[in-house]
Protein backbone atom coordinates (compact mmCIF):
# COMPACT_ATOMS: atom_id res chain seq x y z
CA UNK A 1 0.00 0.00 0.00
CA UNK A 2 2.84 2.36 0.85
CA UNK A 3 4.40 1.78 -2.60
CA UNK A 4 1.08 2.54 -4.31
CA UNK A 5 0.71 5.79 -2.37
CA UNK A 6 4.27 6.82 -3.26
CA UNK A 7 3.65 5.97 -6.92
CA UNK A 8 0.41 7.99 -6.92
CA UNK A 9 2.16 10.92 -5.25
CA UNK A 10 4.96 10.73 -7.81
CA UNK A 11 2.45 10.80 -10.68
CA UNK A 12 0.70 13.83 -9.20
CA UNK A 13 3.99 15.66 -8.89
CA UNK A 14 4.92 14.84 -12.49
CA UNK A 15 1.60 16.23 -13.74
CA UNK A 16 1.87 19.63 -12.07
CA UNK A 17 1.63 22.62 -14.36
CA UNK A 18 4.37 25.20 -14.02
CA UNK A 19 2.84 28.67 -13.69
CA UNK A 20 4.27 31.84 -15.14
CA UNK A 21 6.23 33.87 -12.59
CA UNK A 22 4.15 36.33 -10.60
CA UNK A 23 4.99 40.02 -10.44
CA UNK A 24 7.01 39.73 -7.22
CA UNK A 25 9.16 37.04 -8.81
CA UNK A 26 9.75 39.33 -11.79
CA UNK A 27 10.91 42.12 -9.46
CA UNK A 28 13.20 39.94 -7.34
CA UNK A 29 16.18 40.12 -9.78
CA UNK A 30 16.23 43.92 -9.34
CA UNK A 31 17.54 43.54 -5.80
CA UNK A 32 21.21 44.52 -5.83
CA UNK A 33 20.99 46.39 -9.15
CA UNK A 34 22.31 49.94 -9.45
CA UNK A 35 20.20 53.07 -9.76
CA UNK A 36 21.63 53.63 -13.25
CA UNK A 37 20.52 50.15 -14.38
CA UNK A 38 17.04 50.63 -12.88
CA UNK A 39 16.56 54.03 -14.52
CA UNK A 40 17.93 52.80 -17.84
CA UNK A 41 15.43 49.93 -17.92
CA UNK A 42 12.39 51.51 -16.20
CA UNK A 43 13.00 55.14 -17.14
CA UNK A 44 12.84 58.09 -14.79
CA UNK A 45 10.47 57.43 -11.88
CA UNK A 46 7.15 59.26 -11.74
CA UNK A 47 8.25 60.62 -8.37
CA UNK A 48 10.75 59.85 -5.67
CA UNK A 49 11.15 60.66 -2.03
CA UNK A 50 13.89 60.34 0.55
CA UNK A 51 13.91 58.22 3.69
CA UNK A 52 16.28 58.13 6.63
CA UNK A 53 19.52 56.22 6.24
CA UNK A 54 20.46 57.50 2.77
CA UNK A 55 17.49 55.70 1.22
CA UNK A 56 15.40 56.87 -1.72
CA UNK A 57 12.11 55.41 -2.97
CA UNK A 58 11.53 55.53 -6.73
CA UNK A 59 7.84 55.31 -7.69
CA UNK A 60 6.64 53.98 -11.04
CA UNK A 61 2.98 54.03 -12.05
CA UNK A 62 1.38 52.26 -14.98
CA UNK A 63 -2.25 53.14 -15.76
CA UNK A 64 -4.48 52.10 -18.62
CA UNK A 65 -8.12 51.87 -19.57
CA UNK A 66 -7.58 48.26 -20.67
CA UNK A 67 -6.09 45.62 -18.40
CA UNK A 68 -2.88 43.81 -19.22
CA UNK A 69 -3.65 40.25 -20.37
CA UNK A 70 -7.36 41.19 -20.67
CA UNK A 71 -7.99 40.53 -16.98
CA UNK A 72 -11.26 42.48 -16.83
CA UNK A 73 -12.17 41.00 -13.44
CA UNK A 74 -9.04 41.59 -11.33
CA UNK A 75 -10.88 41.07 -8.03
CA UNK A 76 -13.19 38.21 -8.94
CA UNK A 77 -11.44 35.89 -6.51
CA UNK A 78 -11.37 38.45 -3.72
CA UNK A 79 -14.74 40.20 -3.70
CA UNK A 80 -18.16 39.44 -5.04
CA UNK A 81 -20.72 42.22 -4.74
CA UNK A 82 -22.91 41.34 -7.70
CA UNK A 83 -25.88 43.24 -6.23
CA UNK A 84 -23.93 46.49 -6.39
CA UNK A 85 -22.81 45.94 -9.99
CA UNK A 86 -26.24 45.95 -11.56
CA UNK A 87 -27.85 48.75 -13.54
CA UNK A 88 -30.07 49.65 -10.59
CA UNK A 89 -27.08 51.08 -8.71
CA UNK A 90 -25.23 52.41 -11.73
CA UNK A 91 -21.90 50.82 -10.91
CA UNK A 92 -19.82 49.23 -13.62
CA UNK A 93 -18.75 45.59 -13.58
CA UNK A 94 -15.34 46.76 -14.86
CA UNK A 95 -12.93 49.20 -13.25
CA UNK A 96 -12.50 52.34 -15.37
CA UNK A 97 -8.75 52.51 -14.73
CA UNK A 98 -6.38 49.62 -14.25
CA UNK A 99 -3.08 50.39 -12.55
CA UNK A 100 0.10 49.04 -11.07
CA UNK A 101 2.27 51.13 -8.76
CA UNK A 102 5.78 49.77 -8.22
CA UNK A 103 8.16 51.18 -5.62
CA UNK A 104 11.88 50.46 -5.49
CA UNK A 105 13.83 51.39 -2.37
CA UNK A 106 17.44 52.32 -3.07
CA UNK A 107 20.16 52.68 -0.48
CA UNK A 108 23.49 54.14 -1.58
CA UNK A 109 22.25 53.91 -5.20
CA UNK A 110 21.52 50.16 -5.00
CA UNK A 111 18.03 48.56 -5.03
CA UNK A 112 17.47 47.00 -1.61
CA UNK A 113 13.70 46.47 -1.59
CA UNK A 114 10.55 46.72 -3.69
CA UNK A 115 6.80 46.75 -3.22
CA UNK A 116 3.78 47.10 -5.46
CA UNK A 117 0.05 47.55 -5.40
CA UNK A 118 -2.73 47.65 -7.94
CA UNK A 119 -5.01 45.48 -10.01
CA UNK A 120 -2.81 45.24 -13.10
CA UNK A 121 0.58 44.05 -11.83
CA UNK A 122 1.74 41.20 -14.07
Amino acid sequence: MKKICLLFLGLLTACQVVEAPNYAQKLEPWLGQSRATLYRRWGEPMRQFSLAGNRVVAVYLKQSSRPLHDNFYPYRRDLNYAALAGPRYGLSMYPSVYYCETLFTLQNDVVVDYSFSGDDCF
